[in-house]
């Protein structure tokens, strides 16, 4: 009888095992197997994998705790997202980079256009006609004759003004008006305002989500001191020789931070490498 017993108790025991070994080797789920085929997917991680993460971590989010235990791969979807992160703003740094660089050489393009037209009015134009001082002032500039004289209209101000100047004002200052009435409908000013916007933006959006990558302090710099010649830039004031340091000053200290930045990106982008 004893014998008997412990016989049955061995194979209950057995049995047991068995039950315990099937339970923790037992078929994973559909969708925990689609989960790793997702995360799988994800591949080499760029700035273009912002979906198949997405994907992954949307197929990992619904399943259950030991569902989500069973995905052998769930560490590396993890790794993904940080490094999709990183890539991301990376990314965002090196727009706002670019479109710093744009308002850096637009300013200073338009600059030149005033300062060249400045020095027109103060040593040419009394050899001018009022019926060519527009040619002349074109020439000088990136805009076409067509393109002066309507701004020059836009302004009331004539071909004589440019000229001989007033009682009031001189001839200098009505060229220099008549430039910057052109960037205006061209549209410069608009232009510049609204890239400044969008990487103050862009800047916050990097400072809230994660300060401590150098290049955003860099381009907060960059950005700021930008605004201040664009300020410049729609109000001049002082003299020609000034008006002429101010753009030199603006090319100097846009290579400086332009180079400070790209080092800034490019000792971020080894990060994961």
């Amino acid at each position: 009888m004893k014998k008997a017993l412990s016989i049955i108790l061995s194979l209950l025991l057995f049995m047991s095992l068995v039950s315990c070994d099937k339970n923790e080797g037992e078929d994973k789920s559909a969708a925990v197997i689609e989960t790793e085929n997702a995360i799988s997917a994800i591949g080499n991680v760029s700035i273009d994998s912002k979906k198949a993460i997405e994907k992954a971590e949307k197929l990992y989010d619904i399943l259950s705790d030991s569902e989500k235990e069973q995905v052998e791969n769930r560490l590396r979807l993890v790794e993904a997202r940080e490094k999709y992160d990183h890539l991301e703003k990376i990314n965002i740094a090196s727009k706002a980079l670019e479109m710093l660089e744009q308002v850096s050489s637009m300013c200073a393009s338009a600059l030149g256009d005033i300062e060249n037209v400045w020095e027109l009015g103060l040593n040419e134009t009394k050899k001018e006609s009022s019926s060519t001082v527009f040619y002349s002032i074109a020439s000088k500039t990136k805009f076409t004759v067509s393109e002066i004289k309507t701004a020059a209209s836009s302004c009331n101000i004539s071909g004589d003004n440019c000229v001989n100047g007033t009682s009031s004002t001189s001839a200098w200052k009505y060229c220099t008006w008549v430039v910057m009435e052109a960037h205006k409908e061209k549209g410069t000013y608009t232009t510049i305002n609204s890239l400044l916007s969008q990487v103050e933006l862009m800047i916050e959006q990097m400072e809230n989500e994660n300060p401590e990558y150098p290049f955003i302090a860099s381009l907060t710099t960059y950005c700021s001191e930008l605004s201040s010649y664009a300020s410049f830039f729609e109000s001049p004031t002082g003299t020609l020789s000034e008006l002429s340091t101010m753009r030199f000053n603006l090319l100097q200290i846009s290579d400086f931070h332009s180079d400070t930045i790209k080092t800034d990106i490019l000792l971020a982008e080894d990060f994961f490498y």
